[in-house]
């Protein structure tokens, strides 16, 4: 018997719309207002941002959502999950075999994958331990 006491990616999207729409409502405003009297923006000005600094970008170890973030986006893991199809799918290997009892298994690196610098990328790279 099968379980299962998370929120569906789907209902969390759902909620997350609904929450949006909620707040924007709030927001409205009735009658035809031009907004006030803003004043004209500089074009000499400086905009300030804050940017969260990594703590780890070494796939292997990364711990928080912002270095994982990171990570997705430089790194092809070896497999990767398909949401639509459901199920585990080749990434950075091209398939994936276990030995009889599941202890070992033997990923085929893909044929002409290659590094940003033009290195070929091998089974060493993937390799930890």
């Amino acid at each position: 018997m099968k379980t299962t006491h998370g929120i569906t990616r789907r209902a969390f999207v759902g909620g997350t719309a609904l929450a949006a729409a909620l707040g924007l409502a709030a927001c409205k405003s009735e009658g035809a207002s031009d907004g006030g009297s803003g004043s004209d923006g500089q074009s000499d000005g400086t905009l300030s941002l804050s940017v969260v600094g990594l703590s780890c970008i070494d796939p292997y170890n990364v711990q928080d959502d912002t270095d994982i973030s990171v990570c997705r986006q430089v790194f092809d893991p070896l497999m990767t999950y398909d949401f639509k199809k459901d199920e585990v799918v080749p990434c950075a290997a091209e398939s994936v075999s276990a030995n009889g009892d599941g202890t070992v298994f033997t990923f085929k690196i893909r044929q002409g994958a290659t590094f940003h610098n033009g290195d070929k990328v091998d089974a060493a790279a993937f390799q930890r331990g």
